[in-house]
């Protein structure tokens, strides 16, 4: 065991929290841990603590595109290593078997990944006289106004270089585009189904508490035990 994590925890490094609750990340971990003895241990891998990224500017829940793609394939980010510096990617994959599709993950390397920041308009181009609409991916980001959020740290991210270059910087102007962190997806309760419980059901008083006597000095007559034949009486 090392300080802040232990051989289990780091087999299970990957996470689907957005959060960052501490920089556990950085500490050193046994390079020994991931010479695997047997076959049946686990497969560890992780990066020197000084190539490990210490502010996560891709998180579950982004959208990016790989650098080698030259399909520009757009991916949702599902789970993070911090340890390995590695994004797991969602799929969806078609068998052909059943005739239906099966989540499926891919994990690449952060480094190889460029976020989506989303459609931007751009003035005309040549001939054309509309306005068109295209996929803008941060080249480059940066962070800043790191803080203490009462639980987890967070900070904000910013691109300092875009491809397409954003229309709205004149050339040569430093570029500091802020990009929003990913929104939870809110949970829709659905409506009770004939054997759930209604919320007024649920909220209602059944039980009264009975009345104890009050007694307010000294003077007041205490309560005396019921007698054997009162108890089985009042029974």
């Amino acid at each position: 065991m090392t300080a802040g994590w232990t051989q289990q925890q780091v087999a299970r490094a990957w996470t689907g929290s957005p959060l960052t609750k501490d920089f556990r990340h950085l500490l050193r971990i046994p390079p020994q841990w991931q010479k695997r003895v047997s076959r049946l241990d686990p497969v560890i891998k992780f990066v020197k603590p000084k190539d490990r990224i210490k502010y996560w500017n891709i998180i579950p829940g982004d959208q990016v595109r790989l650098r080698n793609d030259r399909s520009g394939k757009i991916y949702q980010v599902n789970m993070i290593n911090r340890l390995s510096n590695r994004i797991m990617l969602k799929m969806e994959m078609d068998t052909e078997t059943t005739g239906t599709r099966k989540s499926n993950g891919k994990s690449v390397p952060y480094s190889n990944c460029q976020l989506f920041m989303g459609q931007f308009e751009f003035p005309a181009e040549g001939d054309s006289t509309q306005a068109q609409t295209k996929p803008v991916f941060a080249l480059r980001m940066a962070t800043d106004n790191h803080r203490w959020a009462g639980y987890y740290y967070t900070w904000d991210r910013y691109a300092s270089a875009t491809v397409p270059r954003l229309p709205h910087y004149m050339p040569g102007e430093r570029v500091r585009e802020l990009i929003a962190w990913p929104k939870k997806s809110r949970h829709i309760r659905p409506d009770p189904g004939p054997d759930d419980t209604s919320e007024d059901v649920v909220m209602r008083v059944t039980y009264t508490p009975p009345a104890f006597p009050v007694f307010t000095g000294l003077a007041d007559p205490q309560p005396k035990a019921p007698s054997e034949h009162e108890y089985i009486a009042a029974a």
